[in-house]
């Protein structure tokens, strides 16, 4: 079996016949320039990696799906497989040496299993609630909302919402246990004898450094970079939040506008700007 080896990382498997097959297939389908013709584009027009990206969507898909069951048990869903792909094409078409990598399309199908694997390998830990478990827990906060409770940790609170839902109190405590956003006064110190308090946790709606990262001269690149890596709402949240191609908005503004808490938003946020981090080429064009 092949192997691939990408710098010091570990080794991964490399295409199966079954797999060559496949992006064969995807390359003669998609017709027009070949991916060698559209590099050598790239190499003077940015605008060009959006074509490569859409010519190699399908094997990227392909991809994302058969190692999708790989996240069973994650929080990471097919897309976040999708946007990996689509980073190692970004990172091929940078890399590609036409004299000593062979075709491309073999060369960057490559990179997208080998980065789909080690996105899988550092992931799959982050494990999702069973479907009950989040209905069980979204059932308790309700009643707390209902009764106008917000102590999680009141026993008499515990109890009345208990009743309200028609479940004993050690069912409640239990699925409060699994619940790592709890209603607390902001005020409330996070340990005892502390005086830092859960208000120093929560985002406030000041630009981060991360945040104001994006003006720079090279607009279109960064844009396409953006368009690319993330899912369509990931891309409108994190341009409304820094002002890049719009005006810059608050956390709680985005929040009512999706439908969603302020903290569900700034998750977003975070999770977004963690995926950007670890595109090389978007590092160069906000340091140039």
């Amino acid at each position: 079996m092949n192997h691939l080896v990408v710098g010091s990382q570990s080794q991964f498997e490399g295409l199966s016949e079954e797999e060559l097959e496949e992006l064969n297939r995807t390359e003669r389908e998609s017709g027009g320039l070949s991916n060698e013709q559209l590099v050598e584009l790239a190499r003077t027009d940015d605008q060009v990696i959006d074509q490569i990206l859409s010519k190699n969507k399908g094997f990227v898909v392909y991809m994302a799906k058969k190692y999708e069951s790989r996240l069973s048990n994650s929080v990471f869903t097919r897309d976040d497989l999708i946007q990996e792909g689509s980073i190692a094409i970004c990172n091929a078409v940078k890399k590609y040496n036409p004299n000593g990598n062979g075709k491309f399309s073999t060369y960057a199908g490559n990179l997208i299993k080998w980065r789909i694997l080690r996105f899988i390998a550092d992931n799959a830990a982050t494990i999702r609630l069973p479907v009950y478990l989040q209905d069980d827990i979204r059932k308790v906060t309700n009643g707390f909302s209902a009764l106008g409770l917000t102590d999680y940790e009141d026993e008499d609170s515990i109890i009345k919402v208990a009743r309200h839902i028609g479940k004993t109190p050690a069912f409640v405590r239990s699925r409060l246990a699994y619940n790592d956003i709890r209603t607390l006064s902001l005020d409330t110190p996070i340990q005892e004898e502390s005086d830092a308090t859960h208000a120093d946790n929560i985002a406030d709606d000041n630009p981060t450094p991360d945040e104001t990262t994006f003006e720079s001269s090279n607009h279109e690149a960064i844009r396409t970079i953006i368009n690319s890596y993330l899912s369509e709402r990931e891309s409108d949240i994190v341009k409304r939040l820094t002002g890049f191609d719009c005006e810059r908005e608050t956390l709680e503004d985005i929040g009512k506008s999706y439908g969603i808490s302020k903290a569900r938003v700034h998750s977003i946020k975070t999770k977004c700007f963690d995926k950007l981090s670890r595109i090389p080429e978007l590092k160069e064009l906000l340091s140039a």
